[in-house]
């Protein structure tokens, strides 16, 4: 397989190729043999809280190396706030979808107008976590 997080999604912690051209593997990958001329890869799964894997984390380099034990850390941690962002992103969605439904409820003859103020609390109590998902790293951070 040409794709190196195919093979990082399926391990249970890092995956690193310190020299792809030395890995039986990947030797005669195209994107090791030419552009972009790939030595060197590390990725880690990024598993949601139920288990389930929905892609990796990696970095790759033109020079062969390994990690540090604090840069394979860093990129356990970097994947786990990945995770972490993407369960946040859908749990917005999802109280999205309530405030929807709660709206639709709130302008229903059948009740009562309080409806309404409690339909205005959740909406401003739902925009909040949106502000605290992490932001991009510098490429610096595992250095």
């Amino acid at each position: 397989d040409v794709a190196f997080c195919a093979h990082a999604i399926l391990q249970d912690g890092l995956f690193e190729v310190p020299d792809a051209t030395l890995d039986h593997r990947f030797a005669d990958n195209p994107l090791v043999a030419g552009a972009p001329g790939i030595r060197f890869y590390a990725g880690v799964p990024v598993r949601l809280s139920g288990g389930q894997r929905v892609g990796t984390l990696c970095v790759i380099d033109r020079q062969p190396r390994t990690l540090n034990a604090r840069q394979r850390e860093v990129l356990h941690c970097l994947a786990q706030a990945t995770a972490q962002a993407m369960e946040g992103q859908l749990a917005l969605r999802q109280v999205g979808g309530l405030v929807g439904d709660l709206s639709k409820a709130a302008r229903h003859p059948r009740y009562p107008s309080t409806c309404q103020d409690s339909r205005l609390m959740i909406a401003a109590s739902s925009a909040g976590p949106s502000t605290s998902l992490p932001r991009p790293v510098r490429q610096s951070a595992i250095d």
